[in-house]
């Protein structure tokens, strides 16, 4: 059988086997991925299934860092104001520059 991983290139992505997050309770199994953009987590989850002659689907997605900004800096719909906006932004750029 011949592999989608050998008709299109994969992108790099690193795993941290030490993460407790990461489960295998199969059928069901968690995973934390660290990866560049343009990788689409919903097709390597779907080429998980096609590897192991079967099929996979995801039923959740967080994504916990979009270029400078992370999770734990994330603002609630609610608390959305310019200070508040601005304020997140400084933080994200002090982290990039490690003020």
């Amino acid at each position: 059988k011949r592999s989608l991983f050998d008709k299109i290139p994969v992108p790099a992505i690193e795993s941290d086997d030490t993460n407790s997050n990461d489960k295998l309770e199969l059928p069901q199994f968690a995973l934390s991925v660290q990866c560049g953009g343009g990788t689409y987590i919903r097709s390597l989850v779907r080429d998980i299934g096609y590897e192991l002659d079967t099929v996979a689907t995801m039923t959740g997605l967080v994504r916990t860092k979009q270029g400078p900004f992370v999770l734990e800096d994330a603002l609630r719909k609610e608390d959305w104001t310019a200070d508040t906006i601005y304020e997140a932004i400084r933080k994200s750029q002090e982290r990039q520059i490690g003020v």
